[in-house]
């Protein structure tokens, strides 16, 4: 075998090997991020089968951000301590337990509807005005390190008062995909690695 002939092909060999391994290590699946996500009300009555609502769209939210999201039965038992910080502290304790590399504590923290009567041609209206008020905390479970965090303020004008209910079922609903918007965005502007 010619010397000169062999060295050439074999170095096509080593190349070719090279090139199918990055391929192959670009396809490989490669590990995504976790994140517990927990979502507590203060105001009872109204919001907590809300915070279910707001908890899925969360979660369909960082799904599409690559992030896998699951919920532990620890996350779940400190939903109602979450506004206290040992109550936060214990969830983040779980989250890091189970390998999440981020956590989401939502907290539902007020409920205010105030009813403005207004006149159209001589015929009193009512206008209901909505202001759901939210805290979020974006951590990363890792080193303990809080990401993001703000307290917010949504708003809903709705008019007139249908069936003398306030506050309807669907008001919430935007309510909550208001919120859900705004934690994405914010998620978005960090630039997380999924």
């Amino acid at each position: 075998m010619n010397e000169n002939f062999a060295r050439p092909a074999g170095l096509a060999l080593v190349a070719l090997l090279m090139v199918g391994l990055a391929i192959w290590h670009g396809l490989r699946p490669r590990a995504r991020k976790r994140a517990t996500v927990v979502v507590s009300s203060a105001a009872k009555s109204i919001l907590a089968p809300k915070a279910t609502v707001l908890t899925e769209l969360l979660h369909r939210r960082m799904a599409t951000r690559g992030i896998a999201t699951f919920q532990t039965a620890d996350a779940m038992a400190h939903q109602t301590e979450v506004e206290t910080a040992d109550g936060e502290a214990a969830m983040l304790a779980s989250a890091r337990a189970v390998g999440a590399d981020y956590g989401l504590v939502v907290s539902l923290d007020d409920l205010n509807c105030q009813v403005d009567e207004f006149r159209v041609r001589d015929i009193a209206q009512l206008r209901v005005n909505t202001t759901l008020c939210v805290a979020y905390r974006l951590f990363e479970i890792g080193p303990g390190r809080l990401l993001a965090g703000q307290t917010l303020a949504f708003c809903r004008r709705t008019s007139p008062i249908v069936n003398g209910t306030a506050v309807g079922s669907d008001v919430l609903d935007g309510l909550m995909r208001e919120v859900a918007d705004r934690i994405d965005q914010q998620m978005e502007s960090l630039h997380l690695p999924a």
